[in-house]
């Protein structure tokens, strides 16, 4: 059943309001769409703007007329992480989405689609169908699978602003009106930078297994084990055991999934405000047991952007975090695994070389991949070696910021201002 409050008719009488609906459907798109939402009320605070949408707690808590929450859906991937989700996709549509947008046609005057394919093209058609303005920020990664939604969107999106600089030309040469200004990325890694208190003399190594709960479980359990096979490795080895006393694990849970627990002296327990699944149930018991084998492990709440800038190197899930790593210049090693099905289907559709974003903007493996299936003793002894091997984490660095310098068009302007800009000259 599809819950809502909802103001469906936010016009006033004389029709002097400008309305902008957004939509963002995973944490990384509700990241995005809530800085876009907070630079336009910076930067444009006297003008008539108003915002109504769906994403997550980010963009509702930017105070917009928020329809539904679709962060909380978890729907990404392929196969079986779809299906079952397509019946509740398609109630939002009908139910939210269509009798929003039919009822205040009038002054919406564009519809911001915020990555999310899947869902976010039949909200582009709608809007079309009623006549309004349709801007896809964050661009759908077409270059890396399915190519054909070009189609689709040449045919109900007019204006797409893509984050990574290729992007752009992939657009024009199909004669759709695009623009790039840069990846605010940037900006909302500097707007978001911790104050850090502790950890400053400490050797540390990140744990990032992602933003959605079927990912965390898929990717944690991996970590725990290489984790698992560094103690085996420092039993046999004395130089390799003094090293590893040096070191401490950092786990970054996204905001979404840290503010689930509740966090006492030896174990986590879920808040009594959550509802209990079998997914959350399933991460709970995996987190206590990572603070069980892996001896003063740290938890934090994500981004923890400066604290992740001081580590040595992380373990992360491939995604956005790759590139948000990439912009802290912190070397990573990349993983990726899937249920068996989503994993075939990725195998046919996806045409890339790499799955990590560093390595797809340097063409070429900067970063560690790993996927699917996994060699742990000869993973384990490449982060062996990382714990030892300063000059090539040096290295490696110098490499991740010369990435970082290719997302820019120009440092002298904010990315975010000039898309902002750019968006109501347009309305």
């Amino acid at each position: 059943m599809i819950k809502s409050n909802v103001n469906f008719d936010i016009s006033d009488k004389n029709n002097k309001k400008k309305e902008i609906f957004i939509s963002a459907g995973d944490f990384s798109g509700d990241m995005h769409a809530s800085f876009l939402v907070k630079n336009f009320k910076k930067f444009y605070s006297n003008e008539t703007i108003q915002f109504s949408g769906i994403g997550g707690s980010l963009l509702k808590n930017e105070n917009i007329n928020f329809l539904f929450d679709m962060v909380k859906e978890q729907g990404f991937g392929f196969g079986f992480q779809i299906l079952k989700k397509i019946f509740t996709f398609r109630n939002i549509l009908k139910k939210l989405i269509k009798p929003y947008l039919e009822q205040n046609k009038d002054h919406i005057k564009m519809v911001i689609l915020v990555d999310f394919y899947g869902f976010n093209i039949h909200i582009a058609k709608l809007a079309k169908s009623f006549g309004i303005k349709v801007v896809y920020y964050i661009a759908p990664q077409i270059w890396a699978t399915r190519k054909y939604r070009i189609k689709k969107i040449k045919k109900f999106v007019d204006i797409v602003i893509p984050i990574l600089p290729f992007e752009k030309n992939l657009y024009e040469n199909n004669k759709i009106e695009s623009y790039y200004f840069g990846n605010p990325l940037c900006e909302i890694i500097n707007e978001n930078l911790e104050e850090i208190t502790d950890f400053q003399d400490e050797s540390l190594i990140g744990i990032m297994p992602g933003s959605r709960l079927e990912e965390i479980n898929k990717i944690l359990p991996i970590f725990l084990k290489l984790i698992n096979m560094l103690f085996d490795l420092a039993k046999i080895d004395a130089v390799f055991f003094n090293i590893l006393q040096k070191y401490k694990f950092v786990l970054v849970l996204s905001e979404n999934i840290y503010y689930k627990l509740d966090f006492r002296d030896n174990e986590v327990l879920l808040k009594n405000s959550v509802k209990k699944n079998k997914k959350i149930l399933d991460l709970l018991k995996k987190i206590n047991i990572f603070m069980k084998k892996v001896p003063d492990l740290i938890i934090v709440k994500g981004p923890s952007y400066n604290l992740r800038s001081k580590m040595r190197f992380i373990l992360t899930a491939s995604g956005t975090a790759t590139l948000e790593n990439t912009l802290l210049s912190v070397y990573m090693l990349i993983f990726y695994k899937v249920d068996f099905l989503s994993y075939f289907i990725a195998k046919l559709l996806i045409k890339v070389k790499f799955i990590g974003l560093p390595n797809i903007l340097a063409g070429k493996l900067v970063c560690f991949e790993f996927i699917q299936k996994f060699n742990f003793l000869s993973i384990a002894n490449d982060i062996k070696i990382l714990m030892k091997k300063k000059e090539f984490i040096n290295q490696k660095k110098k490499e991740l910021a010369i990435i970082s310098e290719s997302l820019f068009v120009d440092k002298n302007f904010s990315v975010i201002k000039q898309i902002v800009d750019f968006l109501v000259k347009k309305i």
